[in-house]
């Protein structure tokens, strides 16, 4: 996750999210408290306040990327704040619009059968959500995959 320091300290502290989280409902702008676990890095542990911002998350071929990104610009033309994507699927944040105006953006594409709408989220949703499907214990194992460190914007960001 990339997140600029609100109020942090060595030991962790709070930030603002700069991106959205691709396996989870947490977005751009949402205030999440992190701390150190047990090896050294920063984990979420609490969603201090979300932001207004709806989550989508489509689905799409793969072999169709390049098609979808252009349209995923497009929908930053008409209120996304921020698209996230991986393998076949995008998770856009749309900050202020309601659940009509998001639809409104987003179903062309799915009538012409580039995405396929999976989720839509709003900031309820994603706080309910959170709560029953985040594990926001601190020092727990990873065994799919190895912690990330959450990194200030004010880094340089990898290029690809």
């Amino acid at each position: 996750m990339w997140a600029e320091p609100v109020d942090a300290r060595d030991t962790g502290g709070t930030y603002r999210l700069a991106n959205n989280a691709f396996f989870a409902p947490l977005v751009v702008g949402d205030l999440v408290e992190a701390r150190l676990d047990a090896t050294g890095f920063l984990q979420v542990v609490d969603v201090v306040e979300p932001a207004d911002s709806i989550l989508t998350l489509v689905a799409f071929d793969p072999s169709q990327a390049d098609g979808v990104c252009a349209i995923a610009d497009g929908w930053r033309q008409q209120g996304a704040q921020w698209s996230e994507g991986s393998g076949a699927f995008l998770c856009t944040s749309w900050p202020g619009l309601s659940t009509c105006d998001v639809l409104t953006v987003v179903t062309p594409a799915v009538v012409a059968g580039h995405v396929e709408l999976l989720e839509l989220l709003t900031t309820p949703e994603r706080e309910d959500w959170a709560g029953h499907v985040l594990d926001l214990r601190l020092d727990l194992p990873f065994s799919h995959r190895a912690p990330r460190r959450l990194r200030s914007v004010r880094q340089e960001r990898p290029r690809g």
